[in-house]
């Protein structure tokens, strides 16, 4: 993983992998992409775009983490 810029509102990384099936890339791009929102939102961080605006309330309903799916 690289940081690839320190932006005026979030970090750029890049992933760099190798597969051996590349016809199966776009679904492991999804797959790790998921992977990735599953763990910051378990961790209860949010991923937040930069042209994101919210007003927090200091509380659960507030936040945009979506419920995780059981297990």
């Amino acid at each position: 993983m690289l940081q690839t810029s320190l932006d005026d509102f979030y970090v750029a990384y890049q992933i760099n992998a190798y597969i051996r099936l590349p016809h199966r890339q776009a679904g492991l791009y999804s797959q790790l992409h998921q992977h990735i929102q599953d763990e910051f939102a378990r961790a209860g961080v949010e991923i937040m775009s930069p042209h994101y605006r919210a007003t927090r309330t200091g509380t659960e309903a507030g936040s945009t983490i979506p419920p995780l799916p059981p297990g």
